[in-house]
């Protein structure tokens, strides 16, 4: 089956995935449908041109991290995860730059592909979250586990370096308890019976 070169180009283009072409001269020349849904419509200059920093102005632009610029420098691929607020909503990006070269090889411009990653940013911040608030209740949890040696008469116990101590010292330290002393009903009967 043989497919017309046009048509495969313009299926390829038109992914889910914004891409935008622009040349060294920061105007876009073409740009999918995904791109202008996520960035929106712009407005020309009276010459039809539209400057890509000031259709979806941010942190990069103007600067050493322009993707751009870091395809002119040489670069062959240029990776880097700006924000964009859309609507009221920060959006995660990973952004992926190649470049355009003319018939020569001579870099024309760069295509950039602009990934959303919102939600998966958000799922990592809700995961590192829950884990630190995990770290958080494991630290203060101290737990009490194995063989306790204790006196069947005194009720001391032994801790790992032979010394005896009170249980309620013991267990205060190597827990988080805390004590609070009364006498039960049998100990009340015998300590009258005493009387």
């Amino acid at each position: 089956m043989v497919m017309d070169e046009n048509k495969i180009f313009a299926a390829t283009f038109n992914h889910v995935v914004p891409i935008c072409v622009t040349d060294t001269a920061y105007n876009i020349l073409k740009a999918n449908e995904a791109y202008w849904e996520f960035f929106g419509d712009g407005t020309p200059d009276a010459h039809g041109l539209m400057k890509c920093y000031d259709h979806r102005p941010g942190p990069s632009c103007h600067t050493a991290n322009c993707p751009l610029r870091q395809i002119l420098s040489g670069n062959k691929k240029y990776t880097c995860e700006p924000t964009k607020v859309k609507q009221g909503r920060k959006h995660y990006l990973i952004v992926t730059a190649k470049p355009l070269l003319d018939d020569d090889g001579n870099i024309a411009g760069v295509v950039e592909f602009f990934q959303d990653i919102s939600e998966r940013k958000e799922f990592e911040d809700e995961k590192q979250l829950l884990i630190k608030k995990l770290q958080d209740s494991l630290e203060k949890v101290k737990l009490l586990s194995g063989f306790l040696p204790i006196c069947a008469y005194c009720k001391k116990v032994r801790d790992d370096k032979g010394y005896w101590s009170q249980i309620e010292s013991y267990i205060r330290d190597h827990s988080e308890a805390e004590f609070s002393h009364g006498i039960c009903p049998d100990c009340v009967e015998k300590f009258k019976e005493q009387e």
